[in-house]
């Protein structure tokens, strides 16, 4: 539910946006054409490629400054400098165009027209988007109320997370603890557990958070049935997760859930650039290796007799078995030499290494 309504407000803050500048470039060129002495017009088609290209660009610097993500901005300081650098960029660009392709007519009061009023109409519309979220969005009516079970440590932390998350208004009206706590040093407790049915009687809630830590005595499934049958949303943490091991998440397979523990924190698209970068790479070896390829041969079998390339199983990420080419740096029979020498063998281990060969 939470990452729908984030894509539903990151959706809907991108057209206000797009508005912004467009009111933005509208007020400049009216602007620009009534207040200066002398004539002076753009060209409809100018005008809509310097507003399209601005919004187009603005998107995606706003996505990489943060303005897109889940996290509500913590403080609305951060909405100035923010949307700033990204009014910045998406100008500098702009105005690379404009230099590049020598457009002369181009008004100069005009562009730091449209550079400023987009600027400020898109921080009137964050900051009024940001004071509906702070102030009114979790005391309407259909905010969605929400209840933590956990101990301190895990509940704090569901807690925390819940406060940054973006939402058109959720809040937390308490904690379960699991078994009797010291409720003077934590005033969010509501209840244990046990009293599960009988709070979800008494308040309004629309969801329940379990943030169990793995205790065997608990039957999380009867508690999850109970939360079916009253109509109430159910999420959980998993045991596994910790602030310690992050690198768990959730996936979902043709309809099927799996909890995945990763191992890295490289992403599919990190993946493909990854090999879009492995195939660049191994056409600039295999062309150099082209040119050398003459010369190299050539001082090989001047040295001695074999093969110019040296060929040989190898073993790869988990096991996976390729097969290495290079140029051949030792005798043909060096395998054989080597049982005689390993008496010489300055290393330890699997590796092998004399002082002189």
């Amino acid at each position: 539910m939470f990452q729908q309504q984030v894509r539903v407000i990151n959706n809907f803050l991108m057209i206000l946006d797009a508005l912004a500048i467009l009111l933005g470039g509208y007020v400049a060129y009216t602007l620009r054409r009534f207040l200066f002495v002398g004539h002076w017009n753009i060209k409809i088609e100018l005008f809509l490629f310097s507003v399209g290209l601005v919004i187009i660009t603005n998107n995606y610097i706003m996505s990489r400054v943060g303005l897109y993500s889940d996290r509500r901005p913590v403080r609305y300081f951060n909405i100035l400098i923010s949307v700033f650098e990204a009014i910045v960029i998406d100008f500098l660009i702009l105005g690379a165009i404009i230099f590049i392709f020598k457009i002369t007519y181009y008004s100069r009061a005009f562009f730091l027209f449209f550079a400023y009023f987009s600027y400020l109409f898109i921080v009137i519309e964050r900051f009024l988007v940001q004071v509906y979220l702070d102030k009114f969005a979790r005391k309407r009516l259909h905010a969605r109320n929400l209840i933590v079970v956990g101990d301190e440590k895990r509940g704090k932390i569901v807690a925390e997370a819940l406060e940054k998350q973006l939402s058109w208004g959720h809040k937390i009206l308490g904690r379960l603890t699991l078994e009797k706590e010291n409720e003077n040093f934590s005033k969010d407790i509501i209840g244990q557990l046990k009293d599960l049915s009988k709070i979800l009687c008494k308040l309004p809630v629309d969801e329940v958070i379990f943030a169990l830590g793995g205790q065997r005595n608990i039957k999380l499934s009867q508690y999850l049935d109970l939360c079916r049958k009253m109509g109430v949303e159910a999420r959980i943490l998993p045991a596994l997760w910790s602030p310690e091991n992050p690198f768990l998440y959730a996936e979902t397979i043709q309809g099927i859930p799996f909890l995945t523990i990763g191992v890295t924190k490289i992403n599919a698209a990190g993946l493909l650039y990854k090999r879009i970068l492995d195939i660049i790479g191994g056409l600039v070896g295999t062309f150099l290796f082209l040119l050398m390829y003459p010369f190299v041969a050539i001082a090989i079998k001047l040295d001695s007799p074999g093969p110019v390339l040296f060929k040989q199983k190898r073993v790869g990420q988990h096991g996976r078995t390729f097969t290495l080419y290079k140029f051949r740096t030792m005798y043909v029979d060096a395998e054989e030499r080597k049982k005689e020498l390993m008496a010489q063998n300055i290393m330890k281990g699997p590796m092998f290494k004399i002082e002189n060969d």
